[in-house]
């Protein structure tokens, strides 16, 4: 009787066990993008806005500076 006992319990942590496992959707695998796909980067353009970007009209972009205001107006436009 006792090793009934012993073998329903095994069974049934065995079965809570089974149960609680939860499997999480894997991520879909992005799709390789083509070289032709991608945009062409101009570098004049980058070096040009980082030059604007750094310039002392934009005092040191600090948060809470006309600095920042004027980065944040750049950027967005």
């Amino acid at each position: 009787m006792k090793r009934l006992s012993v073998f329903a319990i095994a069974l049934l942590l065995s079965a809570a066990n089974g149960c609680s496992s939860t499997r999480t959707a894997e991520a879909p695998v992005p799709a390789r993008l083509s070289v032709t796909a991608m945009p062409k980067i101009d570098q004049q353009k980058i070096l040009d806005h980082v030059k604007v970007l750094s310039s002392d009209e934009y005092q040191g972009r600090a948060p809470g500076t006309k600095g920042e205001e004027l980065s944040v107006n750049y950027i967005e436009g």
